[in-house]
């Protein structure tokens, strides 16, 4: 008898192995299609839409560095330029510095000549002034002598 009801175990446990493999089946099939609706595909959803998000963050930081290396480069030509500018205005000022130190030295040296001519002028007058009375003192001078000399008067 124990071989007997070993056998009968074995053909239902062969059919009911049958019967819940089935059931089974069916089972893991609801629980993948429910796991998928509402787990997995939401879960799959989300990671997509982050990927979208990341990539396009992504691209606008890409954008965003495009235009910050745009903006250096106008930058650089903007500050190139003000140098350019900067030197070139001080050149034009050192120029118009030296262009007004030379008007300024010539005339100085105007003016300076000019008073040297007023004071060679002056010189030769009060000589010739000079010369005059001296002229005219050593003639009176001349003549008291001779009249001393002479013992008379000479007028």
């Amino acid at each position: 008898m124990a071989s007997a009801s070993s056998v009968w175990i074995r053909e239902d446990a062969v059919i009911s192995l049958d019967k819940t493999l089935i059931l089974q089946m069916i089972n893991f099939l609801v629980l993948l299609w429910i796991l998928n609706r509402f787990l997995y595909k939401p879960i799959l959803d989300l990671i997509e839409e982050r990927r979208g998000r990341i990539r396009e963050s992504e691209q606008r930081v890409q954008e965003m560095e495009a235009k910050i290396e745009e903006r250096w480069q106008a930058y650089q030509r903007q500050l190139q330029e003000a140098k350019l500018e900067a030197s070139a205005e001080k050149e034009r000022i050192k120029g118009e510095g030296m262009e007004a130190e030379r008007r300024l030295l010539e005339e100085v040296r105007a003016e300076a000549a000019q008073r040297v001519e007023e004071a060679r002028k002056r010189i030769e007058e009060e000589t010739a002034k000079a010369r005059e009375y001296l002229r005219k003192q050593s003639e009176a001078l001349a003549l008291e002598m001779a009249e001393k000399i002479l013992g008379r008067s000479l007028q």
